[in-house]
């Protein structure tokens, strides 16, 4: 598969993951590591069994 190609299939499955999950909750943090500044965007998809 050529580089066109598979930035075409990339750029496809992102597409059908944002329209599959557009409905669903995020929440945007921003943390300060050793003076680092970092934006964290958290995308809940769906239920977690944590036990």
């Amino acid at each position: 598969m050529n580089t066109n190609a598979a930035e075409r299939k990339k750029a496809v499955n992102k597409n059908n993951r944002l329209e599959q999950f557009k409905n669903c909750p995020t929440r945007t943090t921003v943390q300060v590591i050793d003076g680092c500044r970092y934006i964290v965007h958290s995308h809940f998809i769906g239920e977690k069994d944590l036990a």
